[in-house]
């Protein structure tokens, strides 16, 4: 699992440079005379895998994974994001079988910023999260719930102005959930004596359109 993220991790910087190095071989050299912007609001969204990382995940396959997010940068260095996060995947384990979802709704998380030149930033996010972690059985025809319940996010990620108002990169991002929560359906709800872990990683390629 941890060579799977860390191989995750190396393709984020690979889309960062690939990124920067269309932008800077395709955009006018003039685009560079024209300051950025790193304030106000901003809109976007991400798209790549979500990796099941608890203890309690055996039968877990990786999934998709997307987000749609709100966020505002107050000044060069710190921003803040509110978004939807969702990943979806298989599940197969002891002759049951039926698909997972993560669900993160909503997410708040402050957004530290390293510039490391005029159109790029490294920045990390870190944050809360009400979410849950749901496998939907095909057999037996039943959906196990854990949670909801709050959490929090870790995250790095890499960000690449191609031009004043759109840029793309990579994240890295750890949702952590635990949760003596758990409902079947049908059935009912149940607390258990014990936190079980329902934690995921995110790997995203994203988007964002800043105003």
């Amino acid at each position: 699992m941890k060579k799977t993220i860390l191989s995750m991790a190396v393709a984020i910087i690979m889309i960062g440079l690939t990124v920067r190095a269309y932008a800077g071989y395709y955009q006018p050299q003039q685009r560079y005379n024209q300051p950025v912007s790193h304030r106000g609001l901003y809109l976007g969204g991400g798209l790549g895998v979500d990796i099941p990382t608890g203890p309690d995940q055996n039968g877990y396959s990786t999934g998709l994974g997307w987000s749609i997010r709100i966020g505002y940068q107050f000044i060069r260095n710190l921003g803040i994001e509110l978004g939807y996060d969702q990943g979806v995947g298989s599940f197969s384990n002891q002759g049951a079988t039926g698909t997972w979802s993560f669900l993160e709704l909503p997410y708040l998380d402050l957004k530290p910023i390293i510039p490391l030149s005029l159109n790029s930033d490294l920045y990390f996010l870190a944050g809360v999260s009400y979410a849950d972690n749901s496998i939907s059985f095909s057999n037996p025809n039943t959906t196990f719930t854990l949670g909801p319940d709050f959490g929090f996010d870790l995250g790095l990620g890499y960000e690449y102005y191609i031009t004043n108002n759109w840029s793309l990169g990579g994240e890295l991002i750890y949702h952590h959930l635990t949760s003596t929560s758990v409902s079947l359906s049908p059935g009912g709800s149940v607390t258990l004596p014990y936190a079980m872990d329902g934690s995921a990683t995110s790997v995203n390629f994203a988007f964002l359109y800043h105003f």
